[in-house]
C-alpha cells in the first residue's frame, strides 16, 4: 500500500527519536532494535502473552509496571516496529509515540496536538497512539490528564490507544474501559539474553553471574532491566556488585561524575566544585522536584539552585553556567527541551531525594501519607540510614506490611528483632497458615544461626578492653583485631614492618576498582593505638612522617581512645596539601557503633575518609 509522503516522513522521524537506546551508566548510544529482549505481560485473569502481543489484544490498553520494568522500551519498541511497517507499506496504521510529561493539560488531547500535523493531514488514517509516564505527572495535573485521556478515547474511537504507568500512577482514578496488562519481572534466560549482547566474551558473563548468584539481594535486582543495565555497568567498571540498592545508585552516580570525562574521552575541563557538592546540589534539585510532584524541572529552577551553592561557598558566579553545562553531560540529568531538564530515570530523582530527606528524619517518616508514590524514595532511605526502624514502625502503623519488608530488605543492617516484629504483624493479618506455605522451611524459629563477622570482631573488641590483661598483650590484641577488621575490604600485605622511618603496624593493598578509591594508591598504612588517653597533634604528625618518606597516599589511624581535638584540626587541614598523605582518624567508638549496627566494611571507610575530605575533583 502507498501512504502519504507526509505520514511517512513523520514515521520516519519517529525511528530516528526512538532508536536511540541510552543507558543511564554508559556513555554509549545504542539501537534499541538491537538491544530489545522480549519481554512478557500477564492480563488481569493471570494469562501471560509476549509484551509485543499487546498490540493485538483490544484498543485500550494500560501497561502497568515497577521503575525500571520496560515500559517506555517497550512502547518506543512498539512505535519503531509499526513505523517500519508504515515506511515500507506493510501496514496504514500510524504509530504516534508520545510522553505525557512533554503535555501541559491545559488543552485537550487531540490526535493531531500530540503528532504536530493539520487535522485534515490525518483525515482517514488509523494511528495507534502510544502515551507514556502517566505516573510521570503531579498528582494534580494526572487527574486531569486521565480525563483527557478519557476524552481522547471517546473521540478517537477507531485509535488503538495504549497508556503506560507504573501502579502508583493509576491513583485515585484511573480510566475506565482500559484493559490492564502487568510487565513480568525478567526470568532467568532473558536476564542472559540481555546480558549476552552487551559481554565481550562468555566467560565475562559467568563470571558476572556467579557474583550475582552469591547473593539474593542481587538476584532479585536482576529480575528488573534497568537495575540489570545498572549492575553490569557498575561490574565492568569496578569488578565488584554492591548489597543494597541505595549503594548501587550511590555507585552509578559517583561512576558517572568522577569518570564521565575519562570515558568520553574529554579532558581539560575545570570546575570549582568537587564530588561531594555536585551530589549535594543534585539532593537539592532532587528534593525540591519531589516536593513539588514535579518531574520535568525549569532550567532556571538549576540554575537557581547552583546560584544558591556558590553563594553560601563564596564561590565566583561566573563559573555557574560550566556547571550548569556539566551536570547536563554528567549523564544524571538530561534535557528534555531548551528550558526543561529531568533525570535520566525517575529512579535517580527518588535516589538524589532520598540522600536529602534522610538528613531530616521526620520528614522521611511522614513521607507514608503520601502513599504508593513516595514508596520508591521511601525504600532508598531505607537503604542508607543504620536505623530503619522508625519508618518500619510508621510503616506498620498505617497497615503497610509488605512496605515495611521491603524496608527491612533494602537495609543496611540485619536486626532480628524488627525482622520478628514485621513477621509477627504479617501472620496477624495473613494467618500463621498462609504465611508457613509462602516461606516454607524458612519459618522455623531458633535455627542455629552462624556467627557473623560483626559479632566476632565486637567479640574480639570488647576482650582487648579487658582490664585483666596487661598492656602489652592489649596491644598485641588490638593489632591482630586490626588486621581482621581491615581484612575485610583490603589484602593485608604486611604486619609490623619495620622501616627507617620507624615501626608501620599494617601495610594493605587496595586491589578495588571502584573510582572512589583512585587517589588513594595501592599502598595502605596503618598505625594501632589502645591506649587510655586521646592521640595528640605529635602522634598523627609522627603517622603522617612515615606514609609521606614510604610514599604512601592513605593512611588510618586508630585510636581506641579517640583524639584530640587539635589533631582533628590537623588532619582536615592537611587535606589541602596536595602533596600531603591523607590520614584518617578511626576512634573505637565508630568502631563499635559500626559494629553494632552491622554496617558495610568498605562504606564505613567510605565515611571515615569523606568526613576528613570532600572527593577528589570532578
Amino acid at each position: 500500500m502507498n501512504n502519504p509522503r507526509h505520514l511517512i516522513a513523520f514515521a520516519k522521524e519517529t525511528v530516528l527519536r526512538n532508536d536511540a537506546l541510552k543507558f543511564p551508566a554508559s556513555p554509549d548510544v545504542r539501537s534499541l532494535k538491537d538491544q530489545y529482549v522480549e519481554l512478557r505481560v500477564t492480563n488481569s485473569e493471570g494469562r501471560s502473552i509476549p509484551v509485543t502481543d499487546l498490540l493485538s489484544q483490544g484498543s485500550r490498553l494500560i501497561l502497568v509496571g515497577d521503575p525500571g520494568a520496560g515500559k517506555t522500551t517497550a512502547l518506543k519498541y512498539f512505535a519503531i516496529r509499526r513505523s517500519e511497517d508504515f515506511i515500507f507499506g506493510k501496514s496504514n496504521v500510524l504509530p504516534i509515540y508520545f510522553a505525557l510529561r512533554h503535555h501541559s493539560f491545559k488543552d485537550e488531547i487531540t490526535i493531531p496536538s500530540l503528532t504536530g500535523l493539520k487535522p485534515d493531514q490525518l483525515r482517514g488514517t488509523p494511528t495507534l497512539v502510544l502515551l507514556d509516564g502517566l505516573d510521570e505527572l503531579p498528582s494534580d495535573v494526572r487527574v486531569a490528564a486521565i480525563r483527557s485521556i478519557v476524552d481522547l478515547s471517546n473521540s478517537y474511537p477507531e485509535s488503538q490507544i495504549i497508556l503506560a504507568s507504573r501502579p502508583a500512577g493509576l491513583s485515585p482514578a484511573p480510566p475506565d474501559n482500559f484493559r490492564y496488562y502487568h510487565l513480568e519481572s525478567l526470568d532467568t534466560l532473558q536476564t542472559r539474553q540481555m546480558l549476552s549482547i552487551r559481554a565481550e566474551n562468555s566467560f565475562q558473563l559467568e563470571r558476572f553471574e556467579a557474583l550475582l548468584s552469591s547473593e539474593n539481594f542481587l538476584e532479585g535486582l536482576s529480575n528488573n532491566p534497568l537495575l540489570i543495565q545498572l549492575l553490569w555497568e557498575v561490574y565492568c567498571n569496578q569488578a565488584r556488585l554492591p548489597s543494597v540498592r541505595a549503594d548501587l545508585y550511590q555507585m552509578v552516580c559517583d561512576f558517572l561524575l568522577s569518570s564521565w570525562d575519562f570515558s568520553r574521552n574529554i579532558s581539560g575541563r575545570h570546575s570549582l566544585l568537587d564530588v561531594y557538592s555536585v551530589h549535594k546540589i543534585l539532593e537539592s534539585i532532587a528534593f525540591d522536584a519531589f516536593n513539588e510532584s514535579q518531574h520535568q524541572i525549569p532550567l532556571s529552577d538549576i540554575r537557581n539552585v547552583v546560584v544558591s551553592h556558590f553563594h553560601s561557598k563564596g564561590l565566583p558566579l561566573d563559573n555557574v553556567e560550566p556547571v550548569i553545562g556539566q551536570l547536563l553531560s554528567s549523564g544524571i540529568l538530561t534535557r528534555v527541551d531548551a528550558s526543561t531538564v529531568s533525570f535520566v530515570h525517575l529512579t535517580f530523582m527518588e535516589f538524589y531525594a532520598a540522600r536529602r530527606l534522610v538528613q531530616f528524619p521526620r520528614k522521611l517518616a511522614s513521607l507514608l501519607q503520601f502513599g504508593p508514590i513516595a514508596k520508591e524514595t521511601i525504600l532508598f532511605a531505607a537503604g542508607m540510614i543504620l536505623d530503619v526502624a522508625p519508618i518500619i514502625e510508621c510503616a506498620v502503623d498505617r497497615r503497610e506490611l509488605i512496605l515495611a519488608a521491603n524496608c527491612l530488605r533494602e537495609g543496611r543492617t540485619e536486626n532480628r528483632v524488627l525482622e520478628t516484629y514485621v513477621l509477627d504483624e504479617l501472620q496477624r493479618e495473613l494467618g500463621p497458615e498462609l504465611i508457613k506455605k509462602l516461606t516454607g522451611s524458612a519459618m522455623e524459629k531458633n535455627r542455629p544461626q552462624t556467627e557473623s563477622i560483626h559479632s566476632i570482631l565486637r567479640r574480639q573488641l570488647d576482650d582487648v578492653r579487658s582490664s585483666e590483661l596487661s598492656s602489652q598483650e592489649k596491644g598485641k590484641r588490638f593489632e591482630q583485631f586490626a588486621e581482621r577488621f581491615f581484612r575485610q575490604t583490603f589484602n593485608v600485605v604486611d604486619i609490623n614492618r619495620n622501616t627507617e622511618n620507624g615501626e608501620i603496624d599494617l601495610i594493605l593493598e587496595n586491589t578495588s576498582r571502584d573510582p572512589f578509591w583512585v587517589e588513594c594508591g595501592g599502598d595502605v598504612f596503618v598505625e594501632c593505638k589502645n591506649w587510655d588517653t586521646s592521640r595528640p597533634l605529635k602522634e598523627t604528625a609522627a603517622f603522617s612522617y612515615k606514609v609521606r618518606n614510604s610514599r604512601g597516599k592513605l593512611g588510618f589511624f586508630v585510636s581506641v581512645s579517640g583524639f584530640t581535638e587539635d589533631a582533628i584540626r590537623t588532619l582536615k587541614n592537611q587535606v589541602a596539601d596536595r602533596d600531603a598523605p591523607l590520614i584518617v582518624p578511626i576512634s573505637g567508638e565508630s568502631i563499635e557503633r559500626m559494629l553494632d549496627h552491622r554496617e558495610k566494611f568498605d562504606l564505613f571507610f567510605k565515611e571515615a575518609i569523606r568526613k576528613i575530605k570532600h572527593l577528589h575533583k570532578w
